[in-house]
């Protein structure tokens, strides 16, 4: 049965020139913690293979259908075959951390985790793991996104919204959460340090519509009536987002002027309700997330020492669309020329610097260039 689980993966691997130092093609399995491939998640992948193609890795995408007991299923499947990935990334999830990492330790599978531990508190409660390469020294590192950057990120642009329509009223937020992980958490400690800087803006309520339209959108209703109005709404996915400006355009409320919401993900649709001015603005960028995490991998075995023991940072940040910067971004959002980035561009083998540049503004300049066969040289 455990193999059948392991059927529904996606395998990619090419080879590119221009990489002068790895003789093989490194082999990661990445464990997709998503029970349905909605268009962000094809976004990830699509993006993630585009990498791997530049990066001469063998990818293997499984999707675990975002729960902790089948991936850790998939993950002992994993441990025991002849032929192992040399580095397997996957979420790291509190529960079950000690033993899966136990498992992959005895394996000797190198693995990094898409977690923040820390930030969540999972460190204090129960089943204790540490940091990397601490009390498991195949564990390599923590990848993940500063959702609360983004959340306090995209509370600011909406505040600053809302002010132009209402400088003095006192403005009323309702954050929807898509569930209750820890990067639901971050987004609520990134809210929380944004409120803390103004006494004119209140969070009304928080709540978990489970990523769905529907729920959210009836969801807003309710609660828009029992609040007796709200100002701004958050959402943790432009489809919960645009959830809300249709629930706001049912009650008779104009998004932008009465209302103004904003979510997470640069979905297209979003990106076409900001065009028109409906929703206020996206938070996004981390769909390249498992992208720059490839190419931290093809540095790692192209001895460079990326990967560091102990505490952890994010590895990248939050950047929010707007009205005013949704021409410059979208080449982004829309992801129709991945074929013009070269991941190989931005890896630490080819700019020998000490620091990454997993800037939007890099990414833009790549998408500019008409080809990239060959990076660039250092001095232009």
């Amino acid at each position: 049965m455990l193999r059948n689980l392991l059927l529904p993966l996606l395998l990619f691997s090419c080879l590119v020139v221009q990489i002068p130092q790895q003789a093989w093609a490194v082999k990661v399995t990445y464990i997709a913690d998503t029970n349905q491939l909605t268009s962000y998640w094809q976004k990830v992948y699509d993006i993630a293979n585009a990498a791997a193609q530049d990066l001469d890795i063998e990818l293997t995408l499984i999707e675990g259908q975002g729960h902790r007991i089948l991936q850790a299923k998939i993950i002992e499947e994993i441990s025991k075959q002849t032929n192992k990935p040399d580095m397997l990334v996957f979420m790291g999830h509190q529960e079950n951390a000690r033993q899966t990492f136990a498992l992959l330790e005895q394996a000797k599978i190198p693995f990094i985790t898409l977690s923040n531990f820390e930030a969540s508190n999972e460190n204090n409660q129960g089943n204790k793991v540490g940091f990397p390469q601490e009390t498991f020294k195949y564990w390599l590192a923590e990848h993940y996104d500063d959702h609360a950057q983004g959340a306090y990120k995209l509370l600011d642009e909406l505040i600053k919204q809302a002010r132009k329509v209402q400088p003095e009223k006192p403005l009323k937020v309702l954050a929807i959460q898509g569930d209750f992980s820890s990067q639901a958490r971050q987004k609520h400690q990134g809210i929380q340090q944004r409120l803390a800087k103004e006494n004119q803006v209140i969070l009304v309520q928080e709540i978990v519509s489970y990523w769905q339209y529907t729920t959210a959108k009836s969801h807003f209703k309710a609660l828009y009536q029992r609040h007796k109005g709200v100002d701004i709404v958050l959402a943790a996915s432009d489809t919960m987002a645009i959830a809300a400006m249709e629930g706001a355009k049912e009650l008779g409320l104009t998004p932008n002027q009465d209302i103004f919401i904003a979510g997470f993900d640069w979905n297209t649709r979003a990106m076409r309700a900001i065009k028109h001015e409906q929703l206020a603005a996206s938070a996004g960028g981390h769909m390249f997330s498992v992208a720059w995490l490839l190419v931290k991998i093809y540095d790692h075995f192209n001895h460079h020492a990326v990967f560091y023991s102990g505490k952890q940072k994010p590895s990248s940040q939050f950047d929010i669309i707007n009205f005013k910067n949704l021409q410059a971004f979208e080449p982004l959002a829309y992801e129709t020329d991945l074929d013009k980035i070269n991941f190989y561009c931005f890896s630490k083998t080819y700019t020998q610097q000490a620091e990454y540049n997993f800037s939007v503004n890099a990414l833009l300049t790549q998408l500019a260039r008409t080809s990239n066969a060959n990076c660039v040289s250092k001095s232009e």
